[in-house]
């Protein structure tokens, strides 16, 4: 559920941009942040970025611990798939710049 958060939110991220250049209201986390907490697009996109490393944070947390405590191959092998299907989420969002791109605010 970590990882899958986790990788949902680097779509919000990604495709921000994109979504604010389209018509219609776009329910993303930036969006909902700044509306929720009364933040500037800068800051609640700032913020967003916060909730999904601490996200990564816990699901790496979470993972070490139940690698630890269950050191089976078949549940390696399962936490380093996940690890690695998220990396690879992130990259692809990163990388597939035709769609998506990250908002200038630096």
């Amino acid at each position: 559920a970590l990882a899958g958060n986790a990788a949902t939110i680097v779509n919000d991220l990604y495709s921000y941009t994109k979504e604010l250049d389209s018509p219609g209201l776009h329910l993303n986390l930036p969006v909902v942040i700044a509306r929720r907490d009364q933040l500037c697009e800068r800051d609640a996109y700032l913020k967003a970025v916060e909730v999904h490393n601490q996200l990564m944070h816990a699901f790496e947390a979470a993972a070490a611990e139940v690698a630890a405590e269950c050191p089976l191959p078949s549940v390696l092998r399962f936490l380093k798939g996940v690890a690695t299907w998220v990396d690879g989420n992130h990259d692809w969002h990163r990388t597939n710049t035709y769609r998506y791109s990250l908002p200038d605010f630096w």
